[in-house]
């Protein structure tokens, strides 16, 4: 799937084995640019030119929606405002038709984070669009990425990292 996403994405091959190294390494979301035309499945990013990139570790989940395709999904919650953290705010944020697992809610005081948000631009440069556990665990965002900037000038002749 990287390949098909690589070819409709607005990055040279270098830029675009940056961002599959953030992608695999630091499990950041990326924003990435998309081009004018870009395969379907990407058309809910048209409006924006953009698509956000998830990679997520191997388990059950992954393991059912092997053969589905492409899924889209929300960080629940409304532009500015923080992602919910449990059933009952996202129904709150959002109304009863939203579609939700009754799953039970994190115990008081669990920690929860959304991942860090990257977005990656054509010219290789970087930018936080959302602070979250990576940059959080690394002293914060300006910090987190001065440790990415190893990303920005990958090694001449440098393999690509394959998803494992």
């Amino acid at each position: 799937m990287w390949a098909e996403l690589a070819g409709a994405l607005v990055l040279d091959h270098a830029t675009a084995q940056v961002a599959h190294r953030l992608l695999i390494e630091e499990r950041v979301t990326l924003l990435v640019p998309v081009r004018a035309s870009h395969p379907g499945w990407l058309a809910p990013s048209r409006p924006r030119r953009s698509c956000a990139v998830a990679r997520r570790p191997p388990g059950t989940l992954c393991g059912l929606l092997v053969d589905a395709g492409p899924l889209y999904a929300s960080s629940a919650n409304r532009t500015d405002q923080p992602p919910a953290a449990s059933t009952a705010q996202v129904r709150e944020m959002f109304g009863a038709t939203a579609g939700t697992l009754d799953l039970p809610d994190p115990a008081p005081g669990a920690s929860r984070s959304a991942t860090t948000t990257v977005r990656i631009n054509p010219d290789c440069a970087l930018d936080i669009t959302r602070t979250g556990a990576q940059d959080h665990a690394n002293g914060g965002p300006d910090n987190y990425l001065h440790l990415n900037s190893t990303y920005l000038h990958p090694l001449a002749g440098q393999a690509p990292i394959q998803p494992s």
